[in-house]
This record gives C-alpha cells, structure tokens and sequence, in this order.
C-alpha cells in the first residue's frame, strides 16, 4: 500500500499482530502499534472469578499450555499458564492479560506510553454468561477513562442492545460474518448513530454498488480480515476506511499473505 493511499487509513491489527506474534497478547498488541497500525481488535472472554481476560477460543487449548474452557479458571489461574510457547519458544512465559492491563498498555495516561499511538481500540465480547459479566467490562473501562476510544463489538446483537441500554455514549459494533447476520445488523445499525457495520470482507467486495451505496448512505464500516493487498486496494475503491488485518505492518507495506 503507497503511502499515498494510507491517508485517512484504519489499518485495525486483528488480535494484534498474531503473524509475528502470539494473538491477544501484550506483545502482540503492541508490537501492532510497532507495525503501524492506528488501532487493534481483541477477543474479551470472562474469567471464573468474574474478569474480563483476552482471549479468542472458549477453551484453552490452542493458545496456552494449559486445557480446558477458559471460565472454569480464574485470573490468578490463567495467569499460571503459557500463551506464548506455542507460537514460537522466544514468548515463552507470555500471559494471559486481563481487559485492564490491556488498556493501561494500549491507552497509557501517558503520551510518553507504548501505545500512545493508538487511535481505537475495537473489543469483541465473546463468552459473556450473564448481566454481571457486562456491568464488570463496562467497570472497567469507565474507570480507564477509555469509553470515548474503545469500541465494543459482536456477534451477538441482543447483548448489544443491552449493552445501548447500560452506555448511551459507548460506540457499539455489529460483527456480520454471513448475509443473514448483514441483514439483521443493517436496520440496528441505521437506528443507532453511534454504531458501526464490522462486515467480512467478502460480503463487501462480492456486491460492490450495494457496499458504497452503503457509504454513501453514511454506514460507518469496518472490515475483516483483510490480508492481500489486492483485496485492501479493492476496498478502498468501494470507500472502506477501517481494514482489520493480520499483518498491520505487511499490508502497509505492500506485502501480501493468505487470506
């Protein structure tokens, strides 16, 4: 991507930057602000105890040496755990953080801090059980002082009706990852002025003019995960702005991997 065509590009690092780094993890997280990207994604599941930790997977067993579905452990328990060998030895003894260390990192009260960089932060809910579990997430990142800079996104469209309820002033992402979630995310999104449309790319690029009618209609749109830069150059033609990707720094750069 030329640097000339970067302007007024999100380039978003899903998970981080999970090709030169374990995903959802401090050092991915960073090392997506290192490759340039002006905001990151991470997955937000609930620990036993009641924490909101990063980490994709229900279950423990792809990310970290240890087994299991993530909230039968609390946090003291998972910070036990391993989330780094199994992407490469060098991450050895890497942890599982928790949502507010995330944002200490990622949003320092500091313009001197190693995020101080980041434009946004988008947080996908994932695994959330009952009302408790969003009243602890909601916690702590009003008590960061991060409410205006994190996006919380989903999947799930109820939970984030409720979440509208609890936080007029949060920005809320509808996650569509097939044409039937598009078409019950669009009426939500185009009564909610502080939400956005966080598609799959493919669902964008395959009908081009209903997509920048979309634009044009005023949808904030996001898009995931875009990994060719054939694919962001097609994007952007459509007027997407926010590309999520698994490789910030390879995309800016013009590289290409697998989608």
């Amino acid at each position: 991507m030329s640097r000339a065509s970067r302007s007024g590009i999100e380039i978003i690092g899903h998970r981080g930057n999970p090709v030169h780094f374990p995903e959802n993890t401090l050092p991915s997280l960073l090392g997506a602000v290192a490759a340039g990207a002006r905001s990151v994604e991470f997955d937000v599941r609930v620990a036993a105890c009641g924490t909101p930790v990063l980490l994709h997977d229900a279950t423990l067993d792809r990310t970290t040496d240890g087994s299991g579905s993530v909230e039968a452990f609390t946090l003291d328990e998972l910070r036990e755990l391993d989330a780094g060998s199994w992407f490469d030895p060098e991450f050895r003894e890497t942890r599982i953080p928790s949502l507010e260390e995330a944002l200490a990192a990622l949003l320092p009260p500091s313009p001197r801090g190693p995020g101080h960089r980041i434009h946004r932060i988008y947080a996908e809910l994932k695994g959330v059980r009952e009302s408790g579990d969003l009243a602890r997430i909601l916690e702590r990142i009003r008590r960061t002082g991060t409410e205006d800079r994190v996006i919380l996104i989903s999947l799930d469209f109820e939970l984030l009706l409720d979440l509208r309820a609890r936080g007029p002033e949060l920005t809320l992402g509808y996650v569509a990852e097939d044409e039937g979630a598009l078409a019950d995310a669009l009426p939500l999104v185009r009564q909610d002025p502080r939400s956005i449309l966080d598609a799959r790319q493919e669902l964008l690029r395959a009908e081009p003019l209903r997509t920048t009618g979309w634009v044009e209609e005023g949808i904030r749109l996001v898009t995931w995960t875009v990994n060719e830069e054939a694919h962001a150059r097609e994007l952007l033609a459509l007027g997407i702005r926010r590309l999520t990707t698994d490789d910030p720094g390879g995309l800016l750069q013009g590289g290409s991997r697998g989608s």
